[in-house]
Parts: C-alpha cells; structure tokens; sequence
C-alpha cells in the first residue's frame, strides 16, 4: 500500500471518527442508548471470541504483576474513557485501558449475567482507538512483517506520518525497596511511516539525518521555538514535523 493510501485511510479514520464521537454525544445521554451500546460490544465481543459464554471463551485478563511498583498502562492505571473502532464498526464511551508491557488494550464490560468483567481484545480486528484525546492505530492493516508494536500513538497525519510507540516494561528487581519487582517506562520512541516502512528516528540525529538537505533549518527552527527533540512532546512533535512537511519537501 502506497503512502497516498495509507494516508487518505488515516484521515478517514480521524474524521469519520471525530464526526462519530461528536453527533453521538447527545444522543449517549438518551434512555436506553447505554444498554444498547453495551449489548453492542457484548454482541461484537461474542463474535470475535464465539457464540458460547463470555467467560469461559473470552480471553479474560489479569495484570501479571499487580504487586509490583508502579504499573503496565499508558498514562494512567484508571480506567480511561475511551473509543474502540472494529473492523468498520464504531464503539464509543467504554471504559479501556492499554497494557503496554503486554501490547493488549483491555476492556471493562459486563458479562451475559451482568458481573463486571476485564477481557483482553483480539488486537488483530482492532482498526484504531481514542484513549481520551489521544489516538492509536494499528499498524498489521499497513505494515507487512512484525512491527515492534501492535499499535502506535498518531502525532501527525502527513507526508510522513509519524507515529510514536510507547513501552512499559517489568524489571526483576526484587529486593527491599521491591520485594514485588517494578515497571520501569524506557524512552519513546518515534517512526516515520514512509509509504513502505518505518523509519526509526528516535535520535535527533536519525531525524536530522532524514531531513539531511534541510539540517541547517530544521536546527534553526528547533532553536528558535526551543524544541529540545528528547524531550519534546506531541505538541512540539507536532510543530516540527509541520515545519518540515512545508519547508523541507
């Protein structure tokens, strides 16, 4: 799949999702939508994991190191309220979280007999998911081979895309201040998607040398706006990649 295609997909994706979430704001307050939103993905749920009982055929999820200091999930061990799209089908307003250690986004929903339960989905039908604000996307629908991540945090949806994985990961340090071991988060680390690949430019130097025509300028634009490019977030992420897709094509 060529990166025209790869990203009229992604912008479909944004807006269609935005336009979503947007007119179905009102309409969640209504009576009945709640109980017709959750058999939907109880429905939805049963056909990506079978036609028996949910808990005996779904994949139900446990934390594996829930003594450990610290914990697995991005940006925050609560439940966040989040947007799940499957495979053309949109699910709004559910409690999620992602397990980065695990690379899996949980669910919190209820069972055919009511009982709050936690199930891990099938990140294979997954298209995309908003935690919050925040806007993830899986890569198997455009990336051939095993990509380091199922999914990847969208920061700028233009030519190139760039994308941003994150990671948590459990370190076996089991002594005084650990007895129960600890998550530690590494550095994120950032990806052109190319068209065909992606581009690992989590160095300032790997970014620059990408851009290499443009090295003077982008330099001068990260200096001016005091963009530090390790510790940048999406916002400055965002703005230089701005930059560069206007001033460096």
């Amino acid at each position: 799949m060529d990166v025209l295609s790869v990203l009229t997909k992604l912008s479909s994706v944004f807006l269609i999702s935005l336009f979503v979430i947007n007119t179905d704001a009102s309409a969640q307050d209504k009576s009945g939508t709640d109980n017709q939103d959750d058999i939907s993905i109880l429905e939805s749920t049963e056909q990506i994991y079978g036609s028996d009982d949910l808990l005996v055929n779904g994949r139900i999820y446990y934390q594996q190191y829930p003594l450990a200091e610290g914990h697995p999930y991005f940006d925050t061990e609560e439940w966040i309220n989040g947007s799940i799209f499957i495979k053309g089908r949109s699910f709004l307003g559910y409690e999620i979280k992602y397990d980065l250690e695990m690379d899996e986004i949980v669910l919190n929903t209820r069972d055919k007999r009511g009982a709050f339960v936690d199930i891990m989905l099938n990140h294979q039908v997954i298209d995309s998911l908003y935690f919050g604000n925040r806007f993830f996307i899986n890569t198997a629908q455009f990336l051939t081979g095993k990509p380091v991540s199922n999914f990847f945090e969208v920061v700028f949806n233009g030519i190139p895309v760039l994308l941003v994985h994150h990671k948590k990961e459990f370190l076996t340090e089991y002594n005084e201040r650990y007895p129960h071991g600890r998550y530690r988060d590494p550095p994120q680390r950032l990806f052109l998607y190319t068209g065909n690949d992606l581009v690992d430019i989590s160095k300032k130097k790997a970014f620059l040398n990408y851009y290499e025509p443009y090295k003077k300028e982008i330099k001068k634009f990260m200096k001016r706006n005091r963009i530090i490019y390790k510790k940048a977030d999406n916002q400055e992420l965002f703005r230089l990649m701005e930059f560069c897709s206007n001033e460096c094509s």
